[in-house]
């Protein structure tokens, strides 16, 4: 099965970034844009983790995703496994202009 990353079950380090590039290659204009990470089990529809991430480099186009450690508890990323994370980000124009979605592992340590 393809992942994007992994990850260790249970830590909060490292945060994920996420660079948004245009159909060129070129880094896309995110200034004044917000974004969203959502986290579901492969194969699952319910949401495990919705969560707002920050501007990490605005120049380059990329967000960050930081863990909590309140994300490895019951009910939520408690198993090691794929899962399937969606970043949706809106623009300064409200509207929701691009969705990228990552699979990756939690892997027990």
């Amino acid at each position: 099965m393809h992942v994007d990353f992994t990850h260790p079950l249970g830590a909060t380090a490292p945060s994920r970034g996420f660079q948004i590039l245009k159909a060129d290659g070129t880094p896309q204009d995110i200034s004044g844009a917000t974004a969203k990470f959502r986290i579901r089990r492969k194969g699952e529809d319910a949401v495990l983790i919705e969560r707002d991430c920050t501007i990490a480099d605005e120049a380059n186009a990329i967000f960050q995703f930081d863990w909590d450690v309140d994300d490895f508890g019951a009910g939520y990323l408690d198993a090691a496994g794929f899962y399937v994370g969606t970043l949706e980000i809106t623009f300064a124009d409200s509207k929701i202009g691009k969705e990228l979605h990552v699979d990756f592992a939690l892997e027990s340590e």
